[in-house]
Parts: C-alpha cells; structure tokens; sequence
C-alpha cells in the first residue's frame, strides 16, 4: 500500500495520533498493508516483536532496531507493531524522519508526541557541543515520555531514521537508556541502502549496549513470496505461469505489490474458478507500467555511474561479463568496483565465478526496455563491433547486429546468416530471428538473399512453422535459385502431410542443372518419402524398386513395405536404418529412422523396445530444438499406452501432442482419442475426434477416418478400401470390417477384405476375419491365443463365444468371460458392457461396478455407470439411446436416471443439463 494508506491504517489503530504523520514520501510503494490481510514470511520477526511488547508491558522496556532495503516491510512490520500493541492497551505514537526537515533537530519525535517543532536554525547541531536549548527540549520530552507511560504502556515507532537529524539520532541513544525499566517500547526503522553512518553507528552503540534486538529484514522467501501473491489475487490460487513471474520480485514485498496489482489492473493475469492465470500464457511479454515505474525508481535511487553502468549492462544481456562493461564504458575495472557493490547491494545483481547476471529476467527487461530505441541500437552497434574485435564466437555478435545492425550493412547481413546456419541444429527459433533479420537488412535484388530465403525457410520448418515456411519460399520470387530453396520447402511440405506437393517440388528441383550433390541426395530423399506417402500402387512400385543403404532411403523403404502389410521386411528395414545412423551415417532430420522404428515396435506391441527408443527420441528432439517434431513422442507414447489398455494415459499423451505445432503426425492424436472415447462410450466425443481426421493427408488417414466412422455407426464401410497399415495399428480392424459386411449382407466386401489381407504377414488378424466369416473355431482361437494387443485379444474372444453360444454354453460363458476381462483391462467400458449383455443373454449377470468410498451426494457421488448414463443425457439422448449405446434396456437407464436425479438434487433432464452442463462427461 501507499503512505498515505498506511497513514490511514494507522489511524484507525490510534485516533490521537492521526496527525502525527509527516507527508510520505511518494517515491515508495510498501508491500501489502490493507487491514486483514496477512504479513507473510516474518513470522520469526513477529516473535521478537511479540515477546518485546510483553517485557514493555511488565515494564522491562526494549528497543527493537529494523533495517532492511526499500521495499523490504519495514512500514508494513511498523503497522502491524502498532496494530497489536493498541490490542495490548498500548499508547502508540509514530512519526518517520524526512529529507526535508533534516534541519529541525527532533523533529520526528516531536511529531510523534504532537510537539511543536522549532524553526531550523542555522547552526550544524551535531553530537558534540549541544547548546543549552536543546538540552532544555531533550529533558523535556524525557519528561513527557515519563508522563504518557503512568497512565498505560508506551510504544514509540519511528521509521526512516536514515534522514534523521543528528540531535534525533542522540536522543534516541540517551533516552532509551535513561527510561529503561519503564513500560516503552521503541521500534527503530532505517532504510539499508541509504547509506547514513551516524544512524548507522546508532544502532552499533544500541546493540553494543545490550539494551536492543535486532530485526533485519531479509527477502521474502519463495513460499512466503507465493502465499504473498496469493493475497494479492484475492486468495485465488496462482497458475503455475503466474507464480513463475513471482521471482521477478526478488523476494522483496512491494515490488511483489506492484508486479501482481499491475498485472491485475492491466487486465494481464485474470482470476477464475479460484485461479489466477495469464490471459495469454505468455510471461515474455508482461512488463506492467507500475512495474516499470517502480523498478526505474529502484534505477534512478542509485548513484547516476551505477545506473549508466547498469543500462549499458542490460544491453548485453542477461548475464555478462564486467571487462566487456569495462571496455564499453572506456573504464577500468577498478573505478567500475563501488558501481558493481552499490548493484548488488540493491540486489538487482548476482554474481557468480565469472560472470555478472541480472536477477531476474523481468528485472532485466524493465531496465532494457527503459533505454531509448535509438540509443538502445546504438549500444548494440558498438558491442557487436567490441566482440568483432576481440573474435568472439559469430552467434554472440549476432545477437548485437540482430538488435542494432543498419539496413544494407553487409558485413552485419553475413554475420546474421552464418549465426543463423550455425544454430540451426540447436536453436531453430533463434535461427528463424537472425536470418529473418538478415532479410530485413537485405536489398531486395541483393545476392545473399537467396541463400538466406533457403536458410529463413528451413528455420520456420524446423521450429513447426509450417505455413510461414511455405509462404516464406512462395514469396521468394522467380528469381530464386531452386534447389535449395525447394529442398527446405519440398520438406515443410512432407511435414504438412501435402505429399502430392512435395513430390512436384522436389522433381522441379531435381531438374535444374545448379543442384549439388549434396542437396539432389535429399531432394532424392524426399521425392521417395512423397512416393511412399501418397500409398498408390504404381508410384509406390519405384519406391520398393530403389536401392540404397543410407538411412534416410532405408527408412523410406522401411515405411513403404510397412505400408503393403510387409511387417516383418518393415520392421527389419527401419532397424537397419536406425542401426547405421546410430555409427554415424548422415539422415534427414525429418526423417530420423527412429521415428519409424518407434512406431512400427509400438504397432507390434514391443513395448519396452519401444519405450526405450522413444525415450532416447524425445531427448535428441528437445537437445535439437526441432519442435515441428515435439509431438512424436507424445503421439508414439500415446499408442503405446493405447495398445496397453491405459486409456489414461494415452488420452493425456494425445492432449499434449495437440498443444505441439501442427504436422502430418498430428491426426494421430486425433485417432487415438477417437479411440478412448470409443472405449468409454463417448460416441459424441469420438465423432469429433473422427471429423479432424476427415480429409486430412496423406491418404492413410482416410483409412483410419473409415475405422472409426465403421466403430461409431456398426455399420459396413462404403468404401472398398481397407489399408494394410490399419491392420498393423489395429489388429482388430479387419474382422470388425468383415463383421460389418456380413451384417449388412454384404459377402463381397467382407471376401475383398480377407483378399485384401492375405499378402500381409500378420496371421492372428488374417485368422480373426477368416474365423468371423467362416465360423472358424479353431481360426478364432488361433487368434485369441496369438493376438498381442490386449483390445483385439478381446475381440476374438468375444467373437468365439457368440459362435459357440448355440452350441456350447458353457465354452461360450468361459470365452465371453475372457473377452470381459480383457475388455476391462483395455480400459473399453462400452465393449464391457455388450459382453455382459451377451453373458445376460445367457443367464450369467456380472458386476459392472466397483464398491468406492463416495459421498452421498453431488457429481462425485455417482458410480462410473451413472457418469455414462448422466453424460449421454446431457448430450441429449432418450433412454432408449442411451440404453442402445450402453447395451443396457431402457429400464435400466431409467433407474440409473432416477439415481442420478436424487443425488444431484434435481427433477429433470432440464435441470441435470443446467446443473453441470458437461459435468457428466467422461473423456
């Protein structure tokens, strides 16, 4: 809160003292000061000061002496002090020297007991050589004091005695002395980083003494910071976004205040469902003007040399060396010391072995972005120039030119594209700004540019800026020579899953008679991976006719034979891929062979081989910084908890895939929480997840759209078509194909599909769709004994026992049961639920419910079943939908309903929509 504030609560506490407050000083914004919000992290502090109003009261007396920095609490500590002493029946007065009244000897103990002041005079009354007026007024207040503590317990509290005059400074060295014993309490304040040696002394002959107790008042620490902020919110709970930004603070309470009130009051951080958040997410780039405001204020309290040191500093970044500072000043280190001590003293500095480095990175940019632009450019120019110099590293000098570098400097063009080349394997987005730069530097007709198009679009690529990369080459102009640009492009459109595009590209380019060796291998490269992505039989040919042994051709080759259900050739393939990149051979990052590797081993349900590629994967992808492929091991993980039955699991991993850039990878996300919600029964979630999968590319995923439309309406696909690949991902798939046909009468189709499948070397699908249409037992159980995923396992059981429920009950009941048990563990809860019906049908009940500890009422109460049931109601089913999909009979649903009903405490399906809308969904 303000001073003035602060004055205001005081009063409250001690009407007689209302006006016993000198101006505040404006300067200074406190920490936290409404009535009833709590001090944080000074517990120890309020101790002290608990157990010192105690001896006061038992006229024992005490002096506590509080220092700490602008900003530490001091005012707020001194608050709080009075507001428990008046609880205690304590007369407490309070006053705070001024810069101002220096000049008046006494001053701020006069204004606390509501004496006249005296004019200054002109003599310097210092320590030695008092006259006898002062002497007379010093025995005076000794006297008045003595009279206020007869009546009650006294509490003196004086703040900012850094500006005290120097006869204050001796009383307050005489008096507590001479009134010890008595019931006062005097509570000294000063400021550390005004630096005033006699208060300074004051408190050295006080403690000396023995008659004082120190309070220094140190940051706030980080869980103190956090329920601080807390308060702040209004008690709302800080995102975890929101609480990173409280280090910015530096422990220090009112630039805590003025860092969350400005963000509050500028509409940045928005509180909701008892949550604090940014509105944005984005912390980079939240520099509230109060915030600014207080931190220039922390700048222009320093020495002028210490702040021109400090803006030079920020201007070369977060951390930095002193001797670059030194040189950029024209200094030497030694006349820079006091300026390096004064800065971390204010604690806007850390040092370590070597370096220097600003606090915070917020501290950091309020002091950079408080430089004006032109100059701000200038100091760029000449620290670039410095590190050109001395020969330092290109990306260093990049980071100046890229701030501060004139257009058509060419040697500032040449600099940003080789630092831009030479990050770009482990920092694309740093890529992506200093070529984007180089560009902007560049005439438009000049001969670098391009070469820094090819480099510019590359970067976007790599950092999963798709369409900014195509549209980046489709603005390059005629006159740009194609190979290497097309190269970059015919790669962002791979990434796209455009593959049509990529191929046309990538044959353009191949054409041209300017193209290296180098960059005709990896368009070479691409062509055959748009072949392959484009799944036509004719094109797909050439792909299996090439020849080669490098990764990047092994991998293509790899993923074409996976594609015509070659599994085993497949697999073989993409371990020999992974095998020679592991010694050294070069690939297309693109198509790192891992990748396919991972995700044939997952679609073969090898698990632990699996999870240790994507393991060693994901780290080489976060090293790279290739976030156009962040999602691969959220999506492969995603399917591997899939395969496992963990629908958890994969539903988490699939959701942070989806908040990565994205790609062609990206409907797999899609797929797979299609096929959670499948498994829960969610058919409305599941037919969302099956509209992103609707005309995406490459064609694969056509298929995949198909065998989740084929789950959702149990109906045959029009389409002929059944992709090989589909099998190998789900197992299941071709027997449901079959199944469906059959039902709708359709023989053919369900043939095409067995024909479909019989070159793919994967018998247990091949015996499951050739058991549903031939009434094979023993196919079916070839497939249940030899299926690894857990769901089709499931599948074929279920599929077994209705094919001996004529014949056999007792068989068909053990089969039913084991396809239940693996419906269960596959997380699948709607094919449960038809399996019990089945076991119903044949006079066996089983439970579908778990005893769980629940209250008696509210959305928690309510068992998995009467989740299910609520969800689809709230979708808008009737109960005969909701018992269709649940494969339970609308009398079922109807007393599951009125369960409901009587635990949420309403009358309706009206009311249960509007009582939780979305409450009851189960994803």
């Amino acid at each position: 809160m303000t001073r003035s504030r602060k004055a205001e609560f005081l009063s409250d506490v001690h009407q007689d003292n209302a006006n016993s407050f000198p101006q505040w000083n404006p300067r200074e914004t406190n920490c936290v000061a409404l009535p009833g919000r709590p001090v944080r992290g000074r517990e120890a502090e309020l101790a002290r000061i608990e157990q010192a109003l105690d001896d006061a009261a038992n006229a024992r007396g005490g002096v506590l002496l509080v220092e700490g920095a602008r900003g530490s609490g001091r005012s707020r500590l001194l608050a709080e002090t009075a507001r428990r002493a008046a609880e205690r029946g304590f007369d407490v007065v309070s006053a705070e020297a001024n810069e101002l009244a220096r000049l008046v000897p006494l001053a701020p103990i006069l204004a606390a007991l509501g004496e006249p002041q005296p004019v200054p005079g002109e003599a310097d009354h210092s320590f030695a050589g008092l006259d006898d007026r002062w002497s007379r007024q010093l025995a005076h207040v000794r006297g008045r004091l003595a009279r206020r503590i007869v009546k009650r317990p006294l509490a003196v509290l004086l703040d900012d005695l850094q500006w005290a005059d120097p006869v204050t400074l001796l009383a307050l060295r005489i008096l507590p002395a001479q009134l010890a014993g008595q019931p006062l309490l005097w509570m000294l304040c000063r400021r550390t980083d005004e630096r005033e040696p006699y208060v300074a002394q004051l408190y050295d002959q006080l403690l000396a003494a023995g008659v004082a107790t120190p309070l220094r008042l140190q940051p706030l620490t980080a869980p103190a910071a956090d329920e601080m902020a807390a308060d702040l919110l209004g008690g709302a709970k800080p995102a975890p976004e929101v609480n990173a930004l409280v280090g910015a603070a530096d422990g220090n309470p009112a630039v805590l205040t003025e860092l969350i009130e400005g963000l509050v009051d500028e509409n940045v951080v928005v509180c909701s469902d008892g949550t604090a958040r940014l509105v944005h997410g984005n912390a980079s780039a939240l520099l509230p003007q109060r915030f600014r405001s207080l931190m220039r204020g922390r700048i222009d309290a320093l020495s002028p040399s210490t702040a021109r040191m400090l803006e030079v500093a920020a201007v070369l970044g977060r951390s930095w060396l002193p001797d670059d500072v030194v040189e950029m000043l024209g200094t030497s280190t030694a006349e820079l010391l006091p300026c390096f001590q004064e800065a971390l003293a204010a604690r806007l500095l850390m040092s370590t072995s070597d370096t220097m480095v600003f606090r915070h990175d917020l501290v950091w940019r309020s002091i950079t972005e408080s430089i004006p632009p032109a100059v701000c450019a200038a100091l760029h120019r000449q620290a670039a120039r410095m590190l050109l110099d001395r020969g330092s590293p290109v990306v260093s000098v990049a980071v100046h030119l890229a701030r501060g570098a004139r257009p058509h400097d060419v040697e500032a063009v040449a600099v940003l594209k080789n630092a831009a080349t030479e990050v770009m394997t482990s920092s694309p987005r740093t890529a992506v700004e200093f070529a984007s730069r180089a560009l902007e530097l560049t005439d438009r007709d000049g001969s670098t540019r391009p070469a820094l198009t090819a480099v510019l679009v590359e970067a976007h690529t790599r950092a999963g800026a798709l369409g900014r990369a195509v549209a980046v080459a489709a603005n390059a102009g005629p006159e740009t020579p194609a190979p290497a640009l097309h190269r970059s492009l015919s790669t962002a459109l791979l990434l796209r899953g455009e593959a049509r595009e990529a191929l046309a590209v990538s044959e353009k380019a191949l054409a041209a008679a300017s193209v290296t060796p180098e960059t005709r291998e990896a368009l070479e490269i691409n062509r055959l991976a748009a072949l392959a992505a484009l799944d036509d039989d004719a094109l797909g040919s050439e792909v299996r006719r090439c020849t080669g042994d490098s990764p990047g051709v092994l991998t293509v080759l790899a993923t074409a034979r996976w594609q015509r259900g070659e599994f085993a050739e497949g697999l073989r393939l993409a371990r020999a891929a992974a095998r020679a990149a592991e010694e050294g051979a070069p690939f297309p990052w693109h198509l790192d062979p891992r990748i396919a590797l991972a995700a044939f081993l997952v679609q073969s349900r090898r698990e632990d081989e699996a999870r240790q590629v994507i393991t060693v994967l994901d780290g080489d992808i976060g090293r790279s910084g290739l976030d156009v492929l962040a999602s691969v091991p959220h999506l492969l993980m995603a399917q591997l908890h899939l395969a496992a039955g963990r629908v958890e699991e994969a539903a988490s991993r699939a959701h942070a895939a989806l908040a990565e850039p994205v790609t062609t990878h990206t409907p797999i996300a899609h797929a797979v929480l299609a096929a959670v919600a499948l498994r829960r029964g969610d058919l409305v979630a599941a037919a969302e997840h099956a509209h992103h999968l609707d005309g995406v590319r490459p064609v694969h995923w056509r298929a995949q759209t198909r065998w989740v439309r084929t789950q959702l309406t149990a109906t045959a696909d029009a389409d002929a078509g059944f992709s090989l690949a589909l099998l190998a991902e789900e197992p299941a798939a071709a027997a449901w194909h079959v199944r469906t046909a059959l039902v709708a009468g359709e023989a053919d189709r369900a043939a095409a599909v067995l024909r479909r499948i019989a070159a793919a070397d994967h018998c247990p699908a091949a015996d499951h769709a050739r058991g549903v249409r031939d009434g094979d037992r023993s196919a079916l159980e070839r497939a249940v004994r030899d299926h690894v995923d857990e769901w089709a396992r499931a599948s074929a059981a279920e599929d077994l026992g209705v094919l001996l429920t004529p014949d056999d009950r007792n068989a068909a009941v053990e089969r039913l049961d084991q396809a239940l048990t693996a419906y269960t563990a596959a997380g699948a809860e709607r094919d449960a639920a038809r399996v019990r019906r089945r076991l119903r049908g044949l006079g066996v009940r089983r439970r579908h419910w778990r005893t769980a500890d629940r209250p008696e009422s509210g959305w928690d109460s309510l068992t998995n079943t009467e989740l299910s049931v609520a969800s689809l109601v709230t979708q808008g089913l009737t109960n005969k939908q909701v018992a269709t999909q649940m494969f339970l009979s609308p009398h079922t649903v109807g007393f599951h309903l009125r369960q409901i009903f009587r635990k949420l405490g309403v009358h309706s399906r009206t009311e249960l929509i509007r009582f939780g809308p979305n409450a009851g969904r189960t994803r």
